[in-house]
């Protein structure tokens, strides 16, 4: 793989938005790349790194999100000076003379009507914050929402982040980081999955992931942790992977959970990941790209993870085949009355 050092590379005027850590557009190949730069974490007592490895669990979740088939933005990891930084290639500039507006998905919250809002278990934390977000709130907009429901990809987008994201530990999926856009046509479209650096551990230090490797308790706290952006109405965080092995949403049931654990834990290819973190070097340009540990860790924990995505997918197709099997006797039985009565 080759590691880029962006140090003398033209630099673009373009800026851009986020609070993930500081941001730089660059030409490379013709075209604009916004690179990214680990987030400076020294202030913030509860995080024993000075910078966040985000650079490279961006480029490990995105490549793991488009392994599985999903429009994903391009990525690639290089240097800039003293520091790794993920290049993402800026996909809004090539359509901007296509797009009539481009719109968060939080903003789905302003189409539903009045009337509707009203009724809603809305409170101002749900209201404030990316990361208190009332799961009800965003279930029923998404259910009522006409832009949603003249777009159903946009609901199964939701559902399909929600088990990958579990997967690969992005707890960061709130309203503000996936995106849809109207064309010079009106048609709604989504822009591509983007904004995966706080997967993978990102903020924790070597001495951490080592911690993790060698003693099992430790790692077995982390292995089904799926933390996320959305809180129960009983403002208890809501755990995608607790959702996922009960296939509910804090008790209940959730046909599109279902639905997206079917479509997306086969296409999850364990030796094509573990190659995606494989070519990564160790270290390029005289910078520390990712440690044999972090390589260890992250291999061991997709493996554990996809297995327990595994045994909810099989509880998903017995219970299907249980109630065909239940259909199929029924329908026997009825044919057999109505030959009776003939």
């Amino acid at each position: 793989m080759d590691i880029k050092d962006y140090s003398n590379y033209k630099e673009g005027i373009f800026v851009y938005g986020g609070k993930a850590g500081p941001k730089k557009s660059v030409y490379d190949e013709n075209n604009v790349w916004m690179l990214k730069f680990p987030q400076n974490t020294k202030s913030k007592e509860t995080i024993a790194v000075s910078y966040t490895t985000s650079p490279v669990s961006e480029y490990i979740g995105s490549h793991i999100y488009q392994s599985m088939g999903f429009p994903v933005h391009e990525t690639k990891l290089g240097t800039y000076q003293n520091k790794v930084v993920v290049a993402c290639k800026d996909f809004k500039l090539p359509i901007k003379n296509k797009i009539l507006q481009e719109s968060p998905m939080e903003y789905l919250m302003n189409t539903v009507d009045d009337d509707i809002l009203e009724n809603l278990s809305r409170d101002e934390t749900s209201s404030q914050s990316y990361h208190n977000i009332s799961m009800n709130d965003w279930l029923y907009v998404l259910d009522n929402s006409p832009i949603a429901q003249q777009n159903p990809e946009i609901k199964e987008r939701f559902w399909d982040q929600f088990v990958v994201d579990a997967f690969i530990g992005n707890s960061d999926r709130h309203g503000g980081n996936w995106e849809f856009y109207i064309d010079m046509n009106q048609d709604i479209k989504l822009f591509p999955i983007y904004d995966n650096g706080n997967a993978l551990f990102a903020k924790h230090p070597e001495e951490k992931i080592k911690e993790f490797l060698e003693n099992d308790t430790k790692y077995n706290s982390i292995v089904a942790q799926g933390n996320t952006p959305f809180i129960s109405p009983d403002y208890h965080k809501i755990d995608s992977f607790s959702s996922i092995k009960k296939l509910s949403i804090k008790g209940n049931s959730n046909k599109d959970l279902e639905a997206a654990i079917k479509r997306n834990y086969p296409k999850i290819d364990l030796e094509r990941i573990n190659t995606i973190i494989d070519e990564i070097p160790e270290y390029a340009n005289g910078l520390l790209i990712i440690s044999n540990d972090r390589k260890t860790l992250y291999k061991k924990i997709l493996a554990d993870r996809a297995a327990i995505i595994e045994k909810s997918y099989n509880l998903i197709l017995n219970k299907e085949n249980k109630l065909n099997n239940s259909i199929k006797i029924s329908l026997c039985k009825s044919k057999e009355r109505g030959g009776l009565e003939r």
